[in-house]
């Protein structure tokens, strides 16, 4: 590792939390000197305490824990990843494409924001609204897929399953999966691959490339960049980075997560680009939270 690069790191995962906890303790603004954290959005260090994966473990996990439909609608939340729209289309037992379509299509014509601003959503071609794609090309042949779906509790089997629908790209099977691995179907204690599953998404390879002081645009095998992230987490529980939560980095996604926003923060701190969003509070809209 580049000795730089990991100082950086380090940096903002220590600020990153700090701002957490000042913030959630209600102490007033500013929470950190660290002007690239105060102006730009950057995810949590611990992915379970990003605001939208509350919301889904909430309303979508703890609500509908012994539904066999479950695994399902953790694909459509992180397609759409925006609770208030998760909200407002509901929790399917049975698929139901057009009600998909027309809760958009109702939140569209208020005006409303329907999805994620934190990743790119796939879309069809030009001309097919993003809601009639989605429902049609990937939720609708998921569905179908049901029968066919793992009985074995392994993180790998589950990716090998959504990988036959498109559109599941590495990172949002890897989001997909890491939401199942707090359910029934990928417990801890009797999931074997749990702490170790991971598909790094382009932001993380970027991450990791950076550290390591390789090409920006070096492709990284699976199997390479869980040793690499494996690696890391043994460096950074060997230096006592937030000892205080030991547990933090058990879910080798939240080192993997660290690495995209150390790469955002790079970004900015080398002059080479900034994140999609500023750091904003949101602000209610017809349907819940909008900005």
């Amino acid at each position: 590792m580049k000795p730089d690069a990991y100082q950086i790191l380090v940096h903002w995962i220590t600020e990153r939390e700090t701002i957490r906890r000042k913030k959630e303790a209600g102490e007033p603004r500013p929470w950190t000197s660290d002007p690239i954290l105060a102006e730009w959005r950057f995810c949590n260090v611990n992915r379970c305490d990003d605001r939208e994966t509350r919301w889904i473990f909430e309303h979508i996990i703890a609500a509908h824990a012994d539904s066999e439909t479950l695994w399902f609608n953790l694909a459509i939340a992180r397609f759409v990843n925006w609770s208030p729209a998760l909200a407002h289309i509901g929790y399917f037992d049975e698929w139901n494409a057009e009600h998909f379509v027309c809760a958009v299509l109702d939140m569209q014509r208020h005006g409303e924001k329907v999805y994620t601003g934190a990743y790119m959503i796939p879309a069809g071609g030009s001309g097919v609204p993003k809601h009639e794609f989605l429902a049609d090309e990937v939720f609708t042949p998921l569905w179908r897929l049901r029968g066919e779906r793992p009985w074995a509790k392994q993180c790998s089997e589950w990716d090998a399953f959504f990988r036959r629908v498109r559109c599941m790209g590495d990172f949002l099977r890897n989001q997909i999966i890491t939401d199942m691995k707090y359910t029934a179907d990928l417990p801890r204690d009797a999931t074997p691959d749990w702490t170790w599953f991971v598909l790094a998404g382009p932001g993380t390879q970027r991450g990791l490339s950076r550290l390591h002081g390789r090409p920006l645009d070096t492709k990284w095998r699976v199997d390479n960049s869980c040793y690499a992230l494996y690696g890391l987490r043994d460096r950074l529980r060997a230096d006592g980075v937030l000892a205080e939560t030991p547990t933090i980095f058990d879910d080798l996604n939240n080192v993997s997560n660290c690495m995209c926003e150390f790469d955002k923060y790079s970004r900015v701190l080398l002059g080479e680009g900034t994140p999609r969003a500023r750091y904003a509070p949101r602000v209610m809209g017809l349907f819940g939270a909008t900005g």
